[in-house]
């Protein structure tokens, strides 16, 4: 296992005990579950060819290092020795991977949706325009504390930057309310010194807008999730654990597989509650260090163990 360094600043009430700094254990399967799922801008944008691409470019920037007392992540020579544009983009795709790690981890929020993909659904209405092109990356759902989410990921590829964090605090804070609900609001960044660490902040709030929408954050998250594997559907191949049918694809470059539980693939909204019971099952029952399943019925494993896993 991996420790990586979450620090919380500046929040007040009954989240004042997320002030501190802790370590939380993961491993590589887990931080590429985030990068690969954290909110896609468009249902067009969810594809397979853009997924696999946030899973290289985690995969080629990170490595683990042995410390006095534990591992850490540390930037792979590839990431050091980029071009300026190319850091720049190593760096965003990583602020998503670990906004979506905190949210899960910390908040306890499952999914991440981009706000653009949330503003162009049919349904969706705001109180007035926004003054500026400022807004957060994601909106989040709790639905057992029935809490909104409105939070803001920025990532860099050195030390931490205060004025970034400054800068998200004005994004997150455009969101007033969220269907009549006062939202948590939370500014992430990743950075490294020179391990890899995280800082997330509760920014004070502003004057902001109020918006509205009448649809499932659930099924429109899930349906993202289908179109990535479905934009491929064509060269997906069938494996089987335990009798449940699941398909996939090798992702070129890599040493890994990703794939989706079949029946989430197949499945409308209104049947998929009791087949991700299922998939909870699956992963209760399966502990293999090579495999991890997400809470959505996504599959990551090494290319090594998949033959097991054959039809």
């Amino acid at each position: 296992m991996v420790k990586i360094e979450l620090e919380g600043r500046g929040f007040v009430g009954a989240l004042l005990s997320l002030n501190q700094k802790s370590d939380y254990s993961t491993n590589i399967f887990e931080i590429l579950y985030f990068a690969i799922t954290y909110g896609y801008k468009s249902l067009r944008r969810a594809n397979f060819a853009e997924m696999a691409r946030r899973l290289i470019t985690v995969y080629g920037a990170l490595e683990k290092k042995k410390t006095p007392h534990d591992y850490k992540y540390v930037k792979k020579s590839c990431y050091i020795n980029s071009n300026s544009n190319e850091k720049a983009y190593i760096s965003y795709v990583l602020g998503m991977t670990l906004c979506k790690f905190v949210a899960k981890k910390t908040l306890g929020f499952d999914m991440l949706l981009h706000y653009d993909m949330l503003a162009n659904t049919h349904g969706f209405s705001i109180s007035r325009n926004l003054l500026s092109n400022e807004r957060p990356d994601f909106i989040g759902f709790d639905k057992k504390n029935k809490q909104y989410l409105v939070i803001e990921a920025k990532g860099r590829s050195g030390s931490f930057d205060s004025r970034a964090n400054a800068e998200g605090k004005n994004q997150t804070g455009t969101i007033l309310s969220i269907n009549r609900q006062n939202p948590l609001r939370v500014v992430t960044q990743s950075y490294f010194d020179p391990e890899l660490n995280v800082v997330y902040e509760d920014p004070e709030q502003t004057e902001g807008i109020h918006i509205k929408f009448d649809f499932d954050l659930d099924s429109l998250y899930i349906d993202c999730i289908r179109n990535i594997f479905k934009s491929e559907e064509k060269s997906l191949k069938s494996y089987k654990i335990d009798d449940v049918n699941f398909v996939g694809q090798e992702i070129s470059g890599t040493p890994y597989f990703v794939g989706i539980f079949r029946e989430v693939l197949d499945s409308g909204n209104n049947h998929l509650s009791s087949i991700l019971k299922t998939v909870e099952k699956m992963k209760e029952k399966n502990s293999d260090e090579q495999l991890y399943i997400g809470d959505e019925g996504i599959i990551l494993m090494d290319k090594e163990v998949l033959q097991k896993y054959s039809c």
